[in-house]
């Protein structure tokens, strides 16, 4: 395997490792042990480090390994509000600029949210729920748009999936309910209704959030 790819397969296997929650904030990592694990040398693993202390998600730590960063409250927080300014956005756009959203799309990404609650897979639920998400965001057909929400989807996933590990006394999965209130409100034009929904959802993101804190 080329050393550039070998850089891209560690990059994405850790990347992927800690975005799932399966690193979890405060875990330190080896790159002797990482690199046992991928079966290749420490220099791509250590390029494949580099490269994800710049996203955030990693620091180094001299002679100790490398720690997987907290996600701070307030970013958290902010990002939770993006996102509900994109989809709010996206409603108003679509009734100036008279486009459509997909229900079909949106009907179908809802129900394989509500399979994977119904199976309690969680990381299915939050990835169906983004899909989703987006969905209702590129109704407005605004690049930049989804341009800002690519550029939060893992670190919103990594905060669902960190949240869910450690509160696994508190209810989850409660989005699934409040996306189909969404979804019934747009497939009925009843924006206003949709727009009402989406700061519920907004509300219990953050009350959940707390909760992880606490």
């Amino acid at each position: 395997m080329a050393a550039n790819s070998m850089v891209e397969t560690a990059y994405h296997y850790i990347r992927e490792q800690i975005v799932r929650g399966d690193r979890l904030p405060g875990s330190v990592l080896s790159e002797n042990e990482l690199a046992a694990e991928m079966g290749m040398s420490r220099t791509p693993i250590r390029s494949a480090v580099s490269r994800l202390e710049q996203e955030g998600y990693l620091q180094a730590l001299k002679n100790r390994g490398v720690l997987v960063k907290d996600i701070p409250f307030k970013d958290m927080l902010d990002t939770y509000e993006m996102i509900l300014m994109l989809q709010t956005a996206s409603i108003d756009l679509v009734t100036e600029k008279e486009t459509a959203f997909d229900l079909a799309m949106l009907g179908e990404r809802l129900r394989l949210q509500e399979d994977a609650t119904a199976q309690g897979n969680y990381g299915a639920y939050v990835d169906h729920g983004l899909a989703f998400c987006k969905g209702v965001i590129g109704a407005a057909n605004n690049v930049i748009m989804l341009r800002v929400f690519d550029s939060l989807h893992d670190k919103f996933k990594q905060a669902a999936m960190v949240n869910y590990s450690l509160t696994p006394t508190q209810p989850h999965y409660s989005m699934t309910a409040l996306n189909r209130k969404i979804y019934e409100a747009i497939r009925t034009a009843d924006y206003g209704e949709a727009k009402s929904a989406l700061r519920s959802a907004n509300q219990e993101a953050r009350s959940r959030a707390v909760r992880g804190y606490m």
